[in-house]
């Protein structure tokens, strides 16, 4: 039997109420908590690490894991729509991490928010693609997170960095009509070898003449070194980047491309 790590009653049913446990189980009551089904069929054997329901379906439901306990670093992040009857992966290009909290923004409930071992997330497409939310946050794990429907501010807390604040409708009004191609818009490849020692490549993409800054950091959001910082023309470029200077384990390497888009990805450093 499993304890129960995560809860959430459907804002427009609460007759509704879903509830996660650390055993990968998941499970809805339609009847105000008197009866309750079991809706994990599909899902990963993984721990429950939040619930949310849609704040204008109680049918809908998104559900985030945690792999740690099983030496599994993916993010896993499905969305249901039929109360759990099935599910759909709506994980897309995160990176691989632990996925820790989960909001849904009640004025555009498009815009998904997540938060998980190396930062914050944003999806304007209800989870079809993903990138970094905001600039100014270290890469550091995000442990819970909640919107103000009032004053439209998304807050977070952080593991050992503080707490951070932004005010989402300030985001969507700085998004443009075609950001659904944002992704396209720059690309940020995965460096070559990984794991590696103590040299390895990293390659990017920008559409036009932008500023491109490439940082990396340490597993717990510290900066280690920073790999370039100025213009770039249109076109493909490769970086070196030599960890001789750094000790083994995770780090997390970082670009933001015009101060405003960002993207981050997972390398391992083995000595």
């Amino acid at each position: 039997m499993g304890t129960v790590t995560t809860i959430a009653v459907a804002p427009s049913n609460t007759n509704y109420i879903y509830a996660g446990t650390d055993d990968s189980y998941i499970w809805v009551s339609k009847n105000n908590g008197a009866n309750w089904t079991k809706i994990s069929s599909g899902l990963p054997t993984r721990w429950v690490t939040r619930v949310v329901v849609d704040p204008n379906n109680p049918n809908t439901v998104y559900a985030t894991f945690s792999g740690l306990r099983w030496k599994d670093p993916e993010s896993h992040v499905y969305k249901s729509t039929n109360a759990g009857e099935t599910w759909i992966n709506i994980s897309s290009n995160l990176p691989d991490a632990p996925v820790n909290a989960f909001a849904v923004y009640t004025a555009n409930t498009n815009v998904l928010c997540l938060g998980n071992d190396i930062g914050m997330f944003i999806s304007y497409n209800k989870g079809e693609t993903w990138e970094v939310l905001g600039n100014g946050l270290p890469v550091v794990p995000i442990n819970d997170m909640k919107i103000d429907p009032e004053t439209n501010n998304l807050v977070i807390g952080t593991h050992g960095r503080g707490m951070y604040k932004i005010n989402l409708a300030t985001v969507l009004s700085d998004v443009d009509d075609n950001y659904s191609m944002q992704p396209e818009m720059f690309k940020l490849s995965q460096n070559y070898p990984n794991p590696f020692n103590p040299e390895t490549s990293i390659e990017f993409y920008i559409p036009k003449e932008g500023k491109v800054k490439i940082e990396v950091f340490n597993s717990i959001g510290e900066l280690v070194y920073e790999l370039t910082n100025k213009n770039y023309t249109e076109g493909n470029y490769k970086l070196n980047f030599n960890a001789k200077n750094i000790s083994s384990g995770v780090y997390y390497y970082q670009m933001t491309y015009n101060n405003k888009y960002s993207k981050t990805n997972k390398m391992v450093v083995i000595k």
